[in-house]
């Protein structure tokens, strides 16, 4: 070494190894209090009964998915049908479009769509009328009905006064006398 230069001061290997026990012991220690509190019989009965939680789930799940599996494979079976059934319309609504425009030029189903136009409107104006017909046929209905009931009432009272008196057939009823004013 230089005169007036210093020696690096290295720590010992005795003092390494030392103080790297005692980070290893600081470490094992906390290490063995956590283990205590895990087997601390409060620990381990909260544990338990985690642990059994998660068995019921377990089993409740496996029943469950053993009863909804059915059902599950039946709808996936209906959609595969009905997705086949889209399938199949879809390419008969291209195969019908397809043949509709190769028959049917634009002129021609521009006149179509007009009479379609047309016969809803007519078909419209018709149902708009039938509708008043109606009403109107249900008022002359209620008005009927109302002179059924009186003329059944009427009846009622000719056979009631008849039941009475059955002489008037024969004659008719006497005249009370009037009083003139």
């Amino acid at each position: 070494v230089e005169p007036g230069s210093f020696i690096p001061n290295k720590p010992s290997l005795g003092a390494t190894i030392t103080g790297k026990a005692e980070d290893l012991m600081v470490k094992v220690e906390l290490l063995l209090n956590h283990l205590n509190a895990i087997t601390d019989p409060d620990s381990l009965a909260s544990i338990k009964e985690i642990l059994d939680n998660v068995a019921t789930l377990t089993a409740e799940a496996k029943y469950f998915f053993g009863d909804v599996s059915p059902e599950v494979k039946a709808i996936t079976g209906s959609t595969k049908k009905t997705m086949d059934n889209v399938a199949r319309i879809t390419t008969d609504i291209r195969g019908v479009t397809g043949q509709v425009g190769r028959t049917i030029d634009s002129d021609q189903l521009s006149n179509i769509i007009l009479s379609i136009d047309s016969t809803a409107t007519t078909l419209r104006q018709l149902s708009s009328s039938l509708e008043l017909t109606i009403r109107q046929s249900r008022e002359d209905f209620n008005v009927s009905m109302q002179n059924l009931r009186e003329a059944l009432e009427n009846a009622n009272e000719v056979s009631r006064m008849l039941a009475e008196n059955p002489s008037l057939l024969l004659r008719s009823e006497q005249q009370k006398a009037r009083r003139i004013r």
